[in-house]
């Protein structure tokens, strides 16, 4: 009546393919290397529960899944059509929405590392800086805001049966990892979200515990393509 299966696994996944770019003398704009090295490790535990009684049967899985993603090297050495050595330390995986919000790939890190390019610059006693006519005060900054990647995941499917009639349901919880949302970030852009109505009723946005900022300005600052993403995680 009782199944207990667990797993542990560890793979190391080689020859990553990485697009070098490269000198267009030699006819080409890239060129196209295999290196690097990815390592996932985990744990998966599932727990089975068989019961009948007469033409009523009740079949349970209870699944536990953790995964730990890490880059262990990228491209450290490679030669390009035209004799020119280099090396590849990290690389962006891809824009979100175009903007700041970015995937960087470097070692180390994970496969779902979300990456800022930008900052509100700060005064040494960790104060937003605003300017004369009252604009933030922004700072080209590459900073991590965490990974899109879980802690674990959790399921528990459930099969019921009785005379010919089934039934099915299924329960899945991912734990930890954050999201992004780019839809909440345009939202407060353009001034149609229900914060930036607060923000407007409220007079402003309370910085530094004393300061109001102009809401229309607060939002165009985060809220715009080459803003504050970090903001928009959770």
């Amino acid at each position: 009546r009782l199944t207990l299966d667990i797993t542990y696994y560890k793979s190391n996944t080689n020859k990553q393919t990485f697009q070098i770019p490269i000198s267009g003398s030699s006819g080409y704009s890239s060129m196209v290397v295999q290196s690097g090295c990815v390592q996932n490790k985990g744990v998966e535990a599932v727990l089975g529960v068989k019961l009948r009684s007469g033409d009523f049967s009740y079949n349970a899985s209870f699944a536990y899944t953790l995964n730990r993603n890490k880059i262990k090297s990228m491209v450290p050495y490679y030669t390009t059509l035209d004799g020119q050595v280099g090396s590849l330390n990290q690389i962006t995986k891809s824009n979100i929405d175009g903007g700041a919000a970015s995937f960087l790939l470097r070692e180390g890190g994970t496969m779902g590392d979300l990456w800022t390019k930008n900052v509100i610059k700060k005064d040494e006693d960790g104060n937003y800086l605003v300017n004369a006519g009252g604009k933030l005060e922004i700072a080209a900054l590459s900073q991590k805001v965490g990974s899109v990647l879980p802690k674990y995941t959790l399921s528990m499917n459930n099969d019921f049966r009785y005379k010919g009639i089934n039934l099915g349901l299924l329960f899945t919880g991912r734990i930890g990892g954050i999201c992004y949302s780019a839809t909440q970030a345009n939202m407060d852009l353009y001034g149609v979200s229900e914060v930036s109505a607060a923000a407007r009723d409220a007079g402003g946005v309370l910085i530094n515990g004393r300061e109001m900022v102009d809401a229309q300005k607060w939002y165009q600052a985060i809220g715009s393509q080459s803003g504050l993403p970090q903001y928009y995680t959770y």
